[in-house]
């Protein structure tokens, strides 16, 4: 439970734009810490052209550190029809009519694991499609957080971040609420990275979220991407009015 304001609420929602590790504090008092980022992803290609002599090329990343991000790869590999158990590492020759499931495990370095499974046969002389595939994850940030309506810069702007763990093309789908309502006022096309004019735009004053669907060849992202802004006027400011002066009193002269 979480209090606020006095009122308990059964649960807290956070929305996260950005990787890094974040402490959640209660008075004062770290209660959680968070990692957020996205998972690596584990990705591989195979050269066939020579099956005695099959080259696999490790193409995985880490999307939040592409230089870096990833300390360790493993993989697996076994004959379906011969074999019970994996073994570690890669076949070094393909026979014909075998079917084979390579499997690589990847870890990045907060701890977060990627994990594909392909199955490839020598007969057919390119990679096949072996366990179910993972749908796209949707993810995006809008930036800043609040615009003041009519005071400075009125743009907003939104990056998008959504992959496909295999590389496939996305198809990005926006909903935008406003206060809660559907509202299109705001049309979100293509993948919707660019700077958005609110002033330009006419958008009213009120409270927006912006909901993102990724769909690609391997299905539907499981939840939509998500954040929030809003737009408000400024607090209104006091108008001040300077007191009367006192007069300093006359001195009086006795005769």
């Amino acid at each position: 439970m979480g209090e606020t304001g006095g009122r308990y609420l059964s649960d807290l929602e956070f929305t996260f734009n950005y990787p890094g590790i974040y402490d959640i504090y209660y008075k004062n008092t770290v209660i959680n810490t968070v990692t957020v980022h996205r998972a690596p992803v584990a990705s591989f290609d195979v050269d066939l052209s020579n099956p005695e002599h099959p080259i696999f090329t490790d193409t995985s990343y880490d999307p939040d550190d592409l230089t870096a991000g990833i300390v360790d790869s493993v993989f697996t590999w076994i004959d379906v029809g011969t074999m019970t158990t994996p073994l570690p590492g890669l076949p070094d020759t393909l026979e014909n009519d075998h079917l084979y499931l390579i499997t690589l495990t990847v870890t990045d370095k907060l701890g977060a694991v990627g994990t594909v499974a392909r199955q490839i046969s020598a007969t057919t002389g390119e990679p096949r499609d072996g366990l179910p595939k993972n749908p796209p994850y949707a993810a995006f940030a809008l930036t800043p957080a609040t615009i003041m309506k009519g005071v400075g810069n009125q743009s907003v702007s939104l990056s998008n971040g959504s992959y496909d763990l295999y590389g496939a093309d996305i198809l990005s789908s926006f909903l935008v609420k406003r206060d809660g309502v559907d509202f299109d006022g705001w049309m979100l096309t293509g993948n919707g990275n660019g700077s958005y004019d609110t002033a330009a735009l006419g958008l009213p004053v009120g409270s927006y979220r912006v909901y993102l669907t990724g769909e690609s060849e391997n299905g539907v992202s499981p939840s939509p991407g998500r954040s929030a802004t809003s737009w408000s006027t400024p607090a209104p400011v006091g108008l001040y009015t300077a007191p009367p002066k006192r007069r300093r009193p006359t001195r009086a002269t006795i005769p």
